[in-house]
């Protein structure tokens, strides 16, 4: 390859390079303007309401006490 052909290549593809860009922001360029909204959401706060007490409340059955029906213990309870 000479001198002259490496010269008009880069030259050739500068001027495509050029094109290109022009011709893509005439396509795809512009100023793009977005109307973004978003709904309004309640702040955390560190205030902890209690839940319903007819659920909640100290006569209300502890499922993590072990239950034995009879005279024989559970299988979980054997150790």
């Amino acid at each position: 390859m000479k001198q002259k052909d490496l010269v008009t290549i880069i030259f050739i593809s500068l001027i495509a390079a050029a094109f290109s860009f022009l011709v893509s922001n005439l396509l795809f360029g512009g100023v793009k303007t977005y109307s973004l909204t978003a709904p309004e959401v309640a702040p955390i706060t560190d205030q902890f309401t209690l839940p319903n007490s007819l659920y909640f409340n100290g006569n209300s059955v502890d499922l993590t006490q072990i239950i034995t029906i009879g005279n024989a213990p559970s299988k979980n309870n054997v150790k």
